[in-house]
């Protein structure tokens, strides 16, 4: 009856993880017990707590560790690549699970690959790593690189609890973010997902409870915009697109964008489009789209021109509904933005 009742109070922590009455409860069941992270959780960041976690976290992590005073725990191999695993505790279990996958070089037998896939399965399968609502994932700067075992370790300790993930680095052209598909599927109570870098497909998208969807990158490709245009994504809200200013064979066109145009998203609410090389023409379309009624807020960060300005004006009635229009990055001249502001009078314009 015990295990019964531990399952129904993980399960509500893993669907909201800021209810402070269940985790009350959880770790007064844990205080019963004499488990250490609920002694880990009653001392609060500080000295004591950073003692607890050099005394307890080698048996979980299964190695020696590093403690900082804000009670993150770190395990890093000394080489030059630096790989390394973080992870960050807060009601007693780890919250926040950051795997670092530098690289240095050009061999693709990176350091990490000997021992992250292991450590990340074996923290997730232990009661610590239950509720991990976050996962950063600091992909190597490279387009050769290989994430040997990560996403297999990660997916074997399904189903997780990750609400929130993060994959990529902040060079968006170099960084080849690794295969996401099976970790998406394997994570059920996934609200947010942000891609940084090149994604190469997304295969058949389908998530009940996916929230926002994030995909900076420097050259959104035609197999990522077909996952996209044959979603299934009820509960999505926010849609940040990234298209890269690259010219290649591999940039999805405004003809393959179309068919996004036409495919429900019930839920949508704020759409942005970054760096788009056709946003001119686009803005001649736009109108058209299945869920643009229903938005209330509409970025285009994108050189827009004045061409693309008018197209805006001629189909105005379409936009008037929204709240906020972004136009940052814009290159539209003074006479331009004043007639957009007059036309849309009753929406926040940023030009």
């Amino acid at each position: 009856m015990a295990e019964v009742w531990d399952s129904a109070l993980m399960d509500a922590l893993r669907n909201d993880p800021s209810d402070v009455t269940t985790w009350n409860v959880w770790l007064d069941r844990l205080r019963e017990r004499g488990d250490p992270r609920a002694e880990i959780a009653d001392a609060g960041p500080g000295p004591g707590q950073t003692a607890l976690l050099k005394a307890h976290a080698p048996g979980w992590f299964g190695q020696s560790v590093q403690v900082d005073h804000a009670g993150v725990v770190t395990v890093e191999e000394s080489t030059g690549a630096f790989p390394r695993i973080s992870a960050h505790f807060r009601h007693g279990h780890i919250l926040m699970l950051r795997v670092h996958c530098a690289a240095s070089g050009l061999e693709s037998n990176w350091p990490g690959a000997q021992w992250m896939p292991a450590l990340l399965e074996r923290l997730l399968c232990q009661p610590v790593g239950c509720v991990v609502t976050e996962l950063e994932l600091r992909v190597a700067p490279f387009r050769w690189f290989r994430y040997e075992g990560l996403i297999e370790a990660l997916v074997r300790a399904a189903p997780l609890p990750f609400r929130r993930i993060y994959v990529g680095d902040y060079n968006i052209d170099g960084a080849m973010v690794p295969d996401l598909p099976p970790l998406i599927e394997a994570s059920p109570h996934l609200r947010s997902l942000t891609c940084e870098g090149q994604v190469s497909d997304l295969g058949e998208l389908r998530h009940p409870q996916l929230r926002s969807l994030k995909l900076m990158t420097g050259g959104l490709s035609e197999p990522v915009v077909n996952s996209l245009s044959t979603a299934d994504l009820p509960a999505l809200e926010e849609l940040e697109l990234w298209f890269g200013m690259r010219r290649d064979d591999n940039n999805a066109p405004l003809d393959h964008f179309r068919h996004l145009l036409t495919h429900p998203l019930p839920s949508l609410r704020r759409l942005v489009l970054a760096n788009c090389p056709f946003a001119d023409a686009l803005l001649n379309r736009l109108h058209e789209a299945h869920w643009l009624p229903q938005l209330q807020e509409l970025g285009l960060k994108t050189p827009l021109t004045d061409l693309g300005g008018t197209n805006l004006l001629t189909h105005a009635e379409s936009y008037a509904h929204l709240e906020r229009l972004d136009l940052d990055r814009h290159q539209l001249s003074h006479a331009m933005v004043r007639q957009l502001r007059q036309e849309l009078r009753d929406t926040v314009l940023r030009a």
